[in-house]
Protein backbone atom coordinates (compact mmCIF):
# COMPACT_ATOMS: atom_id res chain seq x y z
CA UNK A 1 0.00 0.00 0.00
CA UNK A 2 1.41 3.63 -1.03
CA UNK A 3 1.94 5.97 0.90
CA UNK A 4 -0.95 8.62 2.14
CA UNK A 5 0.33 11.25 0.82
CA UNK A 6 2.06 9.69 -2.46
CA UNK A 7 -1.83 8.36 -3.04
CA UNK A 8 -2.92 12.32 -2.55
CA UNK A 9 -0.51 13.69 -5.36
CA UNK A 10 -1.22 10.93 -7.76
CA UNK A 11 -4.73 12.11 -7.55
CA UNK A 12 -4.09 15.72 -7.24
CA UNK A 13 -1.67 15.35 -10.30
CA UNK A 14 -4.25 13.66 -12.63
CA UNK A 15 -6.73 16.28 -12.02
CA UNK A 16 -4.44 18.64 -12.30
CA UNK A 17 -3.69 17.65 -15.39
CA UNK A 18 -7.63 17.35 -16.61
CA UNK A 19 -8.11 20.53 -15.37
CA UNK A 20 -4.86 21.79 -17.74
CA UNK A 21 -6.17 19.90 -20.88
CA UNK A 22 -9.56 22.05 -20.05
CA UNK A 23 -7.98 25.52 -20.02
CA UNK A 24 -7.27 27.86 -22.65
CA UNK A 25 -3.98 30.12 -22.90
CA UNK A 26 -5.92 33.08 -20.94
CA UNK A 27 -6.97 30.61 -18.25
CA UNK A 28 -3.71 29.64 -17.46
CA UNK A 29 -2.58 32.95 -17.83
CA UNK A 30 -5.06 34.15 -14.94
CA UNK A 31 -3.90 31.17 -13.20
CA UNK A 32 -0.18 31.44 -13.23
CA UNK A 33 -0.89 35.14 -12.10
CA UNK A 34 -2.69 34.61 -9.07
CA UNK A 35 -0.07 31.65 -7.96
CA UNK A 36 2.87 34.57 -8.84
CA UNK A 37 0.39 36.72 -6.41
CA UNK A 38 0.39 33.70 -3.83
CA UNK A 39 4.16 33.19 -3.92
CA UNK A 40 4.54 37.34 -3.52
CA UNK A 41 2.42 37.06 -0.48
CA UNK A 42 4.66 34.46 0.62
CA UNK A 43 7.97 36.22 0.47
CA UNK A 44 6.51 39.01 2.38
CA UNK A 45 5.34 36.98 5.01
CA UNK A 46 8.13 34.62 5.45
CA UNK A 47 10.69 35.83 3.06
CA UNK A 48 12.37 34.05 0.65
CA UNK A 49 11.45 30.50 -0.40
CA UNK A 50 14.34 28.07 0.84
CA UNK A 51 15.20 27.40 -3.29
CA UNK A 52 18.31 24.82 -2.56
CA UNK A 53 15.81 22.52 -0.33
CA UNK A 54 13.39 22.49 -3.40
CA UNK A 55 16.37 21.42 -5.67
CA UNK A 56 17.86 18.77 -3.17
CA UNK A 57 14.21 17.98 -3.51
CA UNK A 58 13.74 17.88 -7.05
CA UNK A 59 16.97 15.91 -7.31
CA UNK A 60 15.42 12.69 -5.39
CA UNK A 61 15.53 9.68 -7.78
CA UNK A 62 12.14 8.28 -6.00
CA UNK A 63 9.12 9.99 -4.60
CA UNK A 64 9.52 10.21 -0.55
CA UNK A 65 6.93 10.55 1.68
CA UNK A 66 8.28 13.66 2.26
CA UNK A 67 8.66 15.09 -1.36
CA UNK A 68 5.36 13.40 -2.38
CA UNK A 69 3.37 15.69 0.59
CA UNK A 70 5.34 19.02 -0.38
CA UNK A 71 4.17 17.84 -4.32
CA UNK A 72 0.97 16.85 -3.19
CA UNK A 73 0.71 20.64 -1.65
CA UNK A 74 1.81 21.94 -4.93
CA UNK A 75 -0.73 20.32 -6.62
CA UNK A 76 -3.69 21.23 -4.78
CA UNK A 77 -2.71 24.68 -5.07
CA UNK A 78 -2.45 24.44 -8.92
CA UNK A 79 -5.93 22.51 -9.30
CA UNK A 80 -7.65 24.77 -6.74
CA UNK A 81 -6.62 28.01 -8.59
CA UNK A 82 -7.19 26.64 -11.70
CA UNK A 83 -10.36 24.82 -10.95
CA UNK A 84 -11.95 28.74 -9.64
CA UNK A 85 -10.12 30.55 -12.68
CA UNK A 86 -12.45 27.97 -15.52
CA UNK A 87 -15.92 28.46 -13.13
CA UNK A 88 -15.24 32.45 -12.95
CA UNK A 89 -14.14 32.26 -16.87
CA UNK A 90 -17.08 30.31 -17.55
CA UNK A 91 -19.53 32.69 -15.82
CA UNK A 92 -17.47 35.72 -16.76
CA UNK A 93 -16.90 37.16 -13.70
CA UNK A 94 -13.15 37.43 -13.47
CA UNK A 95 -11.94 40.20 -11.80
CA UNK A 96 -9.77 42.43 -13.83
CA UNK A 97 -5.43 42.42 -13.37
CA UNK A 98 -6.01 46.08 -11.29
CA UNK A 99 -8.78 44.78 -9.28
CA UNK A 100 -6.16 42.02 -8.33
CA UNK A 101 -3.15 43.62 -7.85
CA UNK A 102 -5.76 46.20 -5.48
CA UNK A 103 -7.34 42.95 -3.29
CA UNK A 104 -3.32 41.51 -3.28
CA UNK A 105 -1.80 45.20 -1.91
CA UNK A 106 -4.64 45.12 0.78
CA UNK A 107 -4.05 41.94 2.00
CA UNK A 108 -0.23 42.38 2.36
CA UNK A 109 -1.01 45.74 4.42
CA UNK A 110 -3.55 43.99 6.44
CA UNK A 111 -0.72 41.26 7.16
CA UNK A 112 1.39 44.26 8.32
CA UNK A 113 3.53 44.45 5.86
CA UNK A 114 5.38 48.20 4.18
CA UNK A 115 6.00 49.15 0.57
CA UNK A 116 8.70 51.15 -0.33
CA UNK A 117 11.00 52.50 -3.09
CA UNK A 118 13.55 49.31 -2.07
CA UNK A 119 10.82 46.64 -1.45
CA UNK A 120 8.78 45.53 1.44
CA UNK A 121 8.90 44.86 4.34
CA UNK A 122 6.98 42.05 7.00
CA UNK A 123 6.29 44.40 10.43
Amino acid sequence: MAHPDIDRFERLYRLADKLIADADKATLAKAARILSLDLAQYHVKYSELPADEYVSLAAEDHLTPELAKTLADGMENLAGVLGRVLRAMGRMVMRSISETLLLFLWAVAAAGATFSGRGCSAR
